[in-house]
């Protein structure tokens, strides 16, 4: 006789037994968690700052005033909730890509000269392109050796080049007629 119908009533069983071990649709169920209030969540520090595809279409805008230091440079952008440049960012070249990323502030001085006033981006400079002539700090020569300063060069005429003349001919050098055998 086969063990078939063995294990299958003993699968039957076991089945019937689970069912009924299951608890009732009705009965005792754990109490639910309290809900829990959520506090509101303060303003993203992502919806003050503008998208950076906004500054990079900006800065594309503007690029020609950018002074470069390094292939580096920092511009603030104007915020239309604060009406002020109150957003700061560093901009990376790198061949003809630019890379930017948000700074906490600038770290060179504003060029004040040469920007458009209703520009939406001030651009920073070095210390020295930024300060007037007056004020930059010009290195004094050493006490003990005399500025020199260089000569102008010298202007000297060219002189004519010999005319090209081919070398005579040497009837010695000719080649022979061909001989026939």
């Amino acid at each position: 006789m086969s063990m078939v119908p063995s294990w299958v009533m003993l699968g039957f069983v076991l089945g019937a037994f689970f069912v009924w071990a299951l608890p009732e649709p009705g009965g005792k169920l754990p109490p639910s968690p309290a809900p829990v209030e959520r506090a509101p969540e303060p303003m993203m520090l992502a919806s003050r700052l503008p998208r950076l595809t906004d500054v990079e279409a900006v800065f594309a805008q503007w690029d020609r005033y950018a002074i470069w230091e390094n292939d580096v440079t920092e511009v603030a952008y104007w915020s239309e909730e604060t009406r002020s440049f109150s957003n700061f960012f560093e901009v990376l070249r790198s061949g003809d890509r630019l890379f930017f990323r948000s700074i906490p502030k600038l770290t060179r001085p504003l060029v004040k000269r040469g920007v458009e006033a209703h520009s939406p981006l001030l651009f920073t400079g070095v210390a020295e392109v930024s300060q007037p002539l007056s004020e930059r700090t010009m290195p004094a020569p050493l006490p003990d050796q005399p500025v020199e300063r260089p000569l102008p060069p010298k202007i000297v005429a060219p002189t004519p080049l010999p005319a090209a003349v081919p070398p005579p001919l040497d009837p010695t050098l000719s080649p022979s007629p061909p001989t026939s055998r």
